[in-house]
């Protein structure tokens, strides 16, 4: 007749397999995130690993996700008062890249935009014109 186990044993073998340790801790995570502007990929090269293994945490830690979106807004800001300073210092291709992006309220516009509308009796017809340049043309 076979010896009964001891209940020690037993104990060990009903408990669920140990976890695996995690490659990196949440906080060196973050720090990885904040210190490559919130860019992933980066975040992967400072610590060796795949950008794979930076959204696997992120989505384990969400709030991890919080930190990159702060430290892209960051960047965002950064950007900004560059553009700013750029301005202030008499850039004219910044000054014309602002009017271009945010006063098209003011008439600042990189294209032309027409609005076109009409009515089931007065449909509005467009016709497009497409030719080909001429070799004397330069193109």
């Amino acid at each position: 007749m076979a010896k009964p186990l001891p209940k020690s044993t037993l104990q060990k073998k009903a408990s669920a397999p140990p976890r695996k340790q995690e490659q990196f801790t949440q906080k060196e995570m973050a720090e990885a995130l904040r210190e490559s502007k919130g860019f992933v990929s980066a975040a992967a090269r400072r610590l060796a690993c795949d950008p794979l293994t930076v959204y696997n945490y992120m989505a384990k830690y969400p709030e991890l996700v919080e930190i990159r979106k702060e430290a892209k807004e960051a960047e965002k800001d950064l950007a900004e008062m560059m553009l700013g300073k750029m301005i202030r210092d008499g850039n004219f291709p910044a000054t014309c890249f602002y009017l271009k992006t945010q006063a098209k309220d003011r008439g600042y516009i990189e294209r032309q935009e027409h609005e076109l509308s009409g009515s089931a009796s007065n449909p509005v017809k467009v016709t497009f014109k497409i030719s080909r340049p001429h070799a004397d043309d330069g193109v």
